[in-house]
């Protein structure tokens, strides 16, 4: 990905990002999900990412969430 030649690990830092730290990072957001989801709570859960569902993706039924 053409990205990873401009991303770095911090905002001052000259270090390109490497798959190892998005796998950390994904890492720690799956843990922080699964323990804040595992809370009793009353009522539908919804978890919002900051992608949207690709029309593709979807079936006809669902179409509309796109």
């Amino acid at each position: 990905m053409v990205d990873y030649r401009h991303i770095r690990t911090g905002p001052r830092s000259r270090d390109r990002i490497e798959l190892s730290d998005i796998l950390l990072m994904h890492r720690a957001t799956r843990a922080f999900l699964d323990a804040d989801l595992a809370r009793p709570h009353h009522g539908p859960t919804v978890v919002v990412s900051h992608h949207a569902p690709h029309p593709d993706s979807l079936t006809n039924r669902h179409a509309h969430l796109a």
